[in-house]
């Protein structure tokens, strides 16, 4: 077999982020798509996630004897992905290979810390050759990989775009067995899509590239669900995608083949709140929906209209009205921070109360590197102090080396403590405080424990 990877022994890390909390447990799905290709080509494949593993890379480089390292990280694990690689070049004389969005967007930086290449974008049709190329010694052959990024002769070599995969029905499912520690999760999760329709300034989306929607098929879709209960025992699924499908004829096709097929399982999914209709939810709740995420991220309409969310606070406050109707849980995500004067933020709470979610996130603007908000700050009124402190970007907590003109570090704590006091008068538990059995859960930047699924 020309793609014959049967002498190489990778081992594939998803590098922790810099806090431990986490808002669900879900196994990394993109080292999964990667770690299944590469098996089906005869390598020995295990993938560690450092997120939730407690254990030394010394003990896994003497146990598993890996010819080829592949990390995983966004800018949130920068900094310790990077004393990561640091540790590894001292102990380790195989070949490093490192993906993920920070990756793709600072490939210089991450070669410069000892990486030997940098895996841009999509890598799933490139990451065969790539590995057949370093198995082989063949360094200097990298030039003919698409999608890759080295260093030759200190000066950064990018080679051709890898074009995106339109038909995403052709990759495999991901092989969870890879997973070093499956029972870790309490639940299975799955992806669907790529690309987003939209382009909100706080999405970092764009930023590499991630412009193309495509969208597997329904019927590829109930398989692999199909898969996941007969060899997994799922019962619970979760849909990772920002957005369920593109559209609702390609969601309703979805939950026929469910209930067709007679599939029994709960799932979970995220969709914008104008992109539902009674009839929908309704056969979404028929084949086993049990809850619906929605970013909201305000309740200002003129914030809404500044961040490019192309959405009415009419249009959520009447989908969330048939929500109840039909008897869904609804969990939300929200932003305070984002550009607008202190009582445009207050106007959230008051819309919170109104739709009254099951769950509320509320997190602060992090401008995230890729995003409209990272690229361009200035404009927004938004001033990043020390662009190479990637410390600092973390939305579970309260910002730190970055300024608002708007609103200032006590306006922000003040907003934060007078949501959490109104909101639990209101009804709600914070995360730290929760049982199973409560209805109306709160989580921000204060509590120690995320949202269980």
């Amino acid at each position: 077999m020309i793609n014959d990877l049967s002498k190489s022994r990778i081992l594939l890390v998803n590098v922790g982020d810099i806090r431990s909390k986490r808002i669900y447990r879900e196994y990394p799905l993109g080292l999964g798509y990667i770690g299944t290709i590469l098996s089906n080509h005869s390598a020995s494949v295990v993938i560690y996630d450092f997120s939730l593993e407690k254990v030394s890379i010394e003990e896994i480089l003497h146990n598993f004897q890996p010819s080829i390292i592949g990390l995983s990280f966004l800018s949130t694990s920068w900094p310790i992905a990077r004393d990561l690689i640091g540790k590894l070049r001292s102990q380790f004389n195989g070949w490093i290979i490192a993906g993920g969005i920070h990756s793709t967007l600072f490939p210089e930086e991450v070669l410069n810390t000892g990486v030997d290449v940098v895996l841009l974008g999509e890598g799933e049709t490139s990451i065969v050759k790539l590995v057949k190329t370093l198995q082989n010694g063949l360094k200097e052959k990298l030039a003919a990989v698409p999608g890759m990024a080295f260093l030759h002769n200190k000066e950064v070599v990018i080679t051709e775009n890898n074009p995106p995969i339109m038909n995403l029905d052709i990759i495999p499912f991901i092989d969870r067995d890879l997973f070093h520690d499956l029972t870790l999760y309490s639940h299975h999760s799955m992806i669907i899509s790529r690309g987003c329709p939209y382009s909100c300034k706080f999405c970092c989306n764009w930023g590499v590239g991630v412009k193309k929607c495509r969208s597997r098929s329904p019927k590829n879709v109930v398989e692999e669900i199909t898969y996941l209960i007969e060899r997994y025992q799922a019962k619970t699924i979760y849909f990772a995608d920002d957005l369920f499908f593109f559209n609702n004829s390609q969601r309703m096709e979805f939950c026929d083949l469910i209930l067709s097929n007679e599939i029994k399982f709960k799932w979970v999914v995220q969709l914008r709140a104008d992109s539902v209709s009674e009839q929908l939810l309704r056969l979404m709740k028929k084949a086993g929906c049990i809850k619906l995420c929605f970013g909201i991220e305000s309740g200002c309409q003129e914030i809404l209209d500044n961040i490019g969310k192309h959405i009415s606070i009419e249009q959520i406050r009447q989908t969330f009205n048939l929500i109840k109707n039909v008897g869904i849980k609804t969990k939300t995500w929200w932003i305070l921070g984002l550009p607008g004067n202190y009582e445009q933020q207050l106007e959230s709470l008051n819309f919170m109360k109104e739709i009254t979610p099951n769950e509320i996130s509320i997190h602060s603007l992090i401008p995230l590197p890729g995003s409209e908000y990272w690229d361009h700050s200035e404009n927004y009124g938004i001033h990043i102090q020390n662009r190479n402190n990637f410390n600092s970007l973390y939305y579970h907590s309260l910002p730190t080396n970055i300024n608002f003109d708007y609103l200032s570090e006590l306006d922000i704590y003040n907003l934060f403590i007078h949501f959490i006091n109104e909101l639990r008068k209101a009804g709600y538990k914070t995360t730290d405080e929760c049982s199973e059995n409560d209805d109306l859960i709160l989580s921000t930047p204060f509590e120690e424990k995320g949202f269980n699924i």
